[in-house]
């Protein structure tokens, strides 16, 4: 159970420093083309670690609910909202992240 945790945590923790970029990045009065590039290529690695991370976390819960006989319906939707998270993530941090990069790469 407590790798669990674990993998929540560190889920958590890679969606909280990812927002926080993109927060950055957008509420900065001066973007210039060396902070696109770096905001945008550090939001694509965020991206991959928040996939990484999801998918050590449902794969620790559909063992953890093997190794219990009872049915927790709690864990039952977490894996479900990971499963969302692993696949739908990508499309928010590393699509920002493209568009801050394609942006560096256009930028005069």
């Amino acid at each position: 159970m407590l790798i669990l945790f674990f993998w929540l945590a560190a889920l958590l923790a890679c969606i909280w420093f990812a927002g926080a970029r993109v927060h950055s990045t957008y509420t900065s009065d001066a973007i210039v083309r060396r902070t696109n590039y770096k905001n945008g290529f550090t939001l694509i690695f965020y991206s991959a670690l928040i996939v990484g991370t999801s998918g050590q976390l449902g794969d620790a819960i559909n063992k953890y609910q093997m190794a219990v006989p009872d049915i927790s319906y709690v864990l039952i939707v977490l894996g479900l909202i990971v499963d969302l998270t692993k696949y739908l993530t990508p499309f928010v941090f590393a699509g920002i992240g493209v568009n801050l990069v394609s942006h560096a790469l256009t930028d005069d």
